[in-house]
């Protein structure tokens, strides 16, 4: 239970890292990165984009994910991530 609860929350890591950084990401090199196949990545990363409500993405015919710009004020940004700090502690 541990490891699993420790794997979920690198990827959302890795994932929220690689989003800082690149703006369109091949899907089978995030899997890679997320230790996880393809499709797997694919049906986590929709799920992320969508409790999250995260501005990006899936390109199917491509197989990639596409990021959006975040032109969220610096006020928003921090009200979101208190939000999501208060979320994480609470479980």
């Amino acid at each position: 239970k541990q490891t699993a609860l420790l794997m979920e929350e690198a990827r959302v890591f890795v994932f929220e890292n690689y989003c800082r950084i690149h703006d369109k990401i091949d899907l089978n090199t995030l899997a890679a990165k997320l230790a996880m196949d393809q499709e797997a990545a694919e049906r986590w990363i929709v799920d992320l984009i969508r409790n999250a409500l995260l501005d990006a993405k899936i390109d199917s015919e491509e197989g990639c994910v596409i990021m959006g710009t975040d032109a969220r004020s610096v006020h928003e940004q921090v009200m979101q991530r208190t939000r999501d700090l208060n979320i994480r502690s609470a479980t």
